[in-house]
């Protein structure tokens, strides 16, 4: 915490940014920080490497945020905060920005706050990030990373806190055997925000298109070895036909595992040219193993990849193949 303080007082400018294809963890966390650093009296800029879905528009913060191009030449300031990554990959190509502005000027860094495992084959966070891999939520880090900067809440860091908190732990569902979500959202919902908003604005609010949508993926999921395996592939003409964006598809995956008999769920969307595969286990197989297969990372239970083009005859090949390794 010492030296984050340093680097923090050091900066003249501090750019705050999360994850490519970002949920409700990182912008949270990404916004509450922001917020902080704002209350410190310190100059903050957020910036995105593609656009923030619009589910989170609700959030005080959300039309501050800067989609990243290079084109633009946008100064990166002294220091790169990248929230519900460790993943340099994840942030480009405004990584690479920021290392060249870096190290042009011959100072600043990018740091890394974030829960997920450090990936054996992929890029290192560096000495200066926070890596808890026991915390619920990239949220939770946040909130005592506030805390032990004697940063002051207010209600735009509670409301952006608890965002984060609620949905990365599916209202709590998955809360890795502590009580210490339940004990910060406690102390946040002390703030004039309304949570039962909140959980409407991230899983309640459907549109007649988005039903009609999960009625026909839904149907037609492949169940295999002896059903302990949901596959589902989604294409382009998917999301056409029902005039849905493909983020409509992003808690599919997590549908999937509601299933009792299932214990993984694989879902593949193809969609603007790349291929996204999500990953679920209900805790006896660590699919991250696979996310790496292809390039990818996450959570032992719950992880992904993306791939620039991918054939689905052979992605579903390399899945069941690795199923069989694993002994389901």
């Amino acid at each position: 915490m010492d030296r984050l303080l340093e680097l923090l007082r050091q900066s003249s400018l501090i750019s705050v940014t999360t994850h490519r294809d970002c949920d409700g963890d990182g912008v949270g966390a990404m916004l509450a920080f922001y917020h902080a650093l704002q209350s410190m009296g310190l100059k903050a800029r957020l910036l995105s490497v593609d656009p923030i879905p619009a589910k989170y528009s609700f959030l005080p913060g959300y039309n501050k945020v800067e989609v990243f191009s290079s084109q633009k030449a946008p100064a990166t300031g002294d220091l790169l905060i990248a929230f519900d990554t460790n993943d340099s990959r994840r942030i480009e190509p405004l990584a690479s920005w920021a290392q060249q502005q870096f190290s042009n000027s011959q100072k600043g860094q990018v740091v890394f706050i974030d829960h997920h495992p450090v990936l054996e084959k992929g890029p290192h966070p560096g000495h200066s990030s926070f890596i808890n891999t026991q915390a619920a939520s990239t949220g939770e880090m946040t909130f005592e990373i506030i805390k032990s900067l004697k940063i002051p809440l207010n209600t735009s860091i509670a409301q952006c806190l608890y965002t984060s908190i609620v949905f990365d732990t599916q209202l709590f569902r998955f809360i890795r055997k502590s009580p210490r979500s339940h004990q910060i959202a406690a102390e946040l919902m002390q703030y004039d925000f309304d949570p039962t908003e909140i959980h409407r604005r991230l899983f309640g609010d459907q549109t007649p298109e988005k039903l009609r949508f999960l009625a026909q993926a839904l149907s037609r999921i492949e169940y295999l070895h002896g059903s302990k395996v949901a596959y589902l592939e989604l294409t382009k003409q998917d999301f056409e036909k029902q005039g849905v964006d493909p983020e409509a598809s992003r808690d599919v995956v997590d549908m999937m595992m509601n299933v009792r008999d299932v214990e993984i769920s694989i879902l593949i969307r193809h969609e603007n040219g790349k291929t996204k595969i999500s990953l679920r286990s209900k805790g006896r197989y660590e699919v991250l193993t696979l996310a790496e297969l292809w390039g990818g990372g996450g959570h032992l239970y719950a992880a992904g990849a993306t791939l620039e083009s991918a054939d689905y005859t052979q992605l579903k090949k390399q899945a069941l193949q690795w199923l069989q390794k694993v002994g389901i």
